[in-house]
């Protein structure tokens, strides 16, 4: 069961996980912020991950490098305002994916729960009787 929980909350985190190494990798190879929103979209295009590359999280965060590479370009932002707010929106995704993954995994208890075949074994004590169920 506990295994179980894991692998649900696990397979929720792994999107943000996967673009947090990509978007780590893609910083430490370009010196533009132009330059890393590309290196993201190329690494994202390329994966072999269905859940990296069907995420409407990771499709609003590739959407927003692209948004703030147009306002760096148009010279409205800095790079660097524009690296702070991509990375604000992935540490937004990251906790409200956080928060989805302990609700889904909830869910998945409760519903582990319901399913499950309960047994209650009762042995006497004394002049009374103790029984566990589990």
């Amino acid at each position: 069961m506990r295994n179980f929980l894991a692998c649900v909350v696990l397979l929720l985190l792994v999107g943000c996980a996967n673009v947090q190494k990509l978007q780590a990798g893609c910083e430490a190879t370009t010196s533009t912020f132009a330059a890393m929103a590309e290196c993201l979209k190329a690494q994202v295009a390329d994966s072999s991950n269905p859940r990296l590359k069907n995420s409407p999280e990771v499709k609003l965060y590739l959407l927003k490098a692209d948004q703030l590479t147009q306002q760096v370009s148009d010279k409205k932002i800095s790079e660097l305002d524009a690296r702070v707010e991509l990375q604000q929106l992935f540490v937004q995704l990251y906790q409200n994916e956080k928060s989805n993954s302990a609700a889904s995994s909830a869910a998945a208890t409760a519903a582990y729960n319901a399913t499950r075949t309960k047994t209650t074994n009762c042995v006497p004590v004394g002049n009374s009787v103790s029984c566990t169920t589990y």
